[in-house]
């Protein structure tokens, strides 16, 4: 197919939840792209995409035929970050286009977060009850970029990367998540699968997939918001809480162990799960935290949170009485500090 008279398009290269990405030939600028086509299932998508415009414009995307051209084959604008994805252009699709084809039936992102209840399930009940948006299928394009770091990872057979291409990795991130602060912007779905290399033969990557993306003034997340996955996620978003740019700075952190290590550094199952293997390793969620969460929330998380609670308690009387005996006290989760168990 030939979208908005100058890409042709070629195969998918990555499906999401959300979006399916495509790779095509710009016949205007004599280059490959990304593009990125949002299913055409209601105006609550399309106003996720307008968002996303709205953000990537901000970030120094330059959107419309001529930020195509200037971005040119080097894929950067005047005004970009280098390890922030450029925006070349977006349009909708006229009705003629037919690129249907490409969403199948409820296909999810990841096999780790396909579950999630309250990101997934909610959210696609309430997008179907809503009118589908007329004005056809929402594209943005982006410059072509290489293999993801979930991609590096599955490379090494998940066994992990050395710490100074760790250290590279994340040195970018840190940049770019420090430019995103400085828009006022916060990412919100910071993973392996969405910081991409330049180049398969370089280590320079870039932030990719701003759908989740939001304002760092905007109000706390609705229960429906998708936001971070799960294995990333910050105990501020399980718990329902307001968040900003310290939920992205722990996305990061997490994924630096990965990288290293080679596995998830707090793999739940579902939500509960998540907060119980965090609060296993750091201590349970504090008191007035726990009790500014909604009633849902702490309804949710109450068990796992008693459970974890008074585990810590025993350890503590634990180590208290091998002193007073004068046993030798055997290493726990509070000397240890921000060090979980070794994986594998």
């Amino acid at each position: 197919d030939l979208l908005h008279d100058r890409y042709a398009v070629g195969r998918v290269i990555g499906r999401g939840a959300f979006a399916r990405v495509v790779v095509a030939y710009d016949i205007v600028t004599d280059a490959r792209v990304a593009i990125k086509i949002i299913r055409n299932a209601s105006r609550s998508f399309h106003a996720r995409a307008r968002k996303e415009i709205e953000i990537l414009r901000v970030l120094g995307g330059g959107g419309g035929a001529r930020g195509a051209r200037s971005a040119g084959a080097s894929g950067t604008n005047e005004g970009s970050h280098p390890n922030v994805v450029v925006m070349l252009d977006h349009f909708a699709l006229r009705r003629g286009d037919d690129a249907s084809g490409l969403f199948g039936p409820e296909e999810s992102t990841h096999a780790d977060d396909d579950a999630d209840e309250t990101s997934s399930a909610a959210e696609t009940q309430r997008l179907s009850d809503t009118s589908t948006n007329s004005n056809g299928l929402r594209c943005l394009v982006f410059e072509l970029l290489s293999h993801s770091l979930y991609d590096v990872l599955r490379a090494t057979s998940f066994r992990g990367v050395s710490l100074a291409l760790v250290r590279k990795f994340s040195s970018q991130i840190l940049h770019a998540l420090r430019y995103l602060k400085s828009h006022g912007v916060v990412h919100l779905d910071l993973k392996p699968e969405n910081v991409l290399l330049c180049s398969a033969d370089r280590s320079r990557v870039k932030l990719v997939d701003f759908g989740s993306s939001r304002w760092v003034n905007e109000t706390a997340l609705s229960q429906t918001y998708y936001a971070q996955s799960r294995f990333y996620r910050a105990a501020e978003v399980l718990l329902g809480l307001p968040c900003g740019c310290p939920a992205d700075a722990w996305s990061l952190g997490c994924i630096m162990v990965e990288l290293h290590g080679g596995k998830p550094l707090f793999p739940g199952r579902d939500e509960r799960h998540q907060l119980a293997k965090i609060a296993e390793t750091l201590g349970p969620v504090p008191d007035d935290v726990f009790a500014a969460a909604s009633a849902e929330r702490r309804a949710t998380h109450a068990l796992a949170r008693a459970a974890v609670r008074e585990s810590f308690f025993d350890e503590a009387r634990r180590t208290t009485k091998q002193k007073e005996k004068g046993e030798p006290n055997e290493p726990t989760f509070g000397d240890l500090g921000f060090v979980p168990k070794p994986h594998g």
